[in-house]
């Protein structure tokens, strides 16, 4: 198997940095909508916050799974990873747009955003990486011993 390249490692952080964070928001949303009294005496809908809490719960669990697969050189993955940091890229970009106050934060997030496309997509390294995962390496066949003598 070959060396991971430094672009995929630091991709694979990020979504899992990510990934630990939403999955822990998701639980911290299930916590609050959990709190009855509470969510009834500030005029709160309680099934809103549920579904959203599982839904990021979720989607913070299949990105430490997809930072898994990435690592193992799948090219799904590396697809996959591209659409989410393409994504948080076009945000980051309306942000800075459209002025928006966290115009700042938009512009490192948005930076970050490129320098993880450039090191999936960007480099001989990562293209090799992906492409050796998806073909087995060749074995060497020992030889076929000669037939026995009569």
């Amino acid at each position: 198997m070959q060396r991971r390249p430094g672009g995929v490692t630091f991709a694979g952080w990020l979504m899992g940095i990510n990934g630990a964070f939403s999955a822990l928001g998701g639980l911290i949303v299930l916590l609050v909508a959990s709190n009855t009294r509470q969510m009834a005496r500030h005029g709160l809908s309680q099934g809103p916050l549920v579904v959203t809490g599982f839904v990021v719960l979720t989607l913070g669990l299949l990105e430490l799974v997809l930072v898994y697969a990435l690592f193992g050189g799948s090219n799904a993955a590396r697809i996959v990873t591209t659409a989410v940091f393409g994504l948080s890229l076009l945000f980051s970009v309306v942000s800075v747009l459209t002025r928006q106050p966290g115009a700042f934060v938009a512009w490192v997030i948005g930076l970050i955003d490129v320098v993880v496309l450039v090191g999936l997509w960007g480099t001989p390294g990562a293209t090799e990486f992906f492409r050796s995962a998806r073909t087995p390496p060749l074995r060497s066949v020992p030889p076929v011993p000669p037939p026995p003598r009569r």
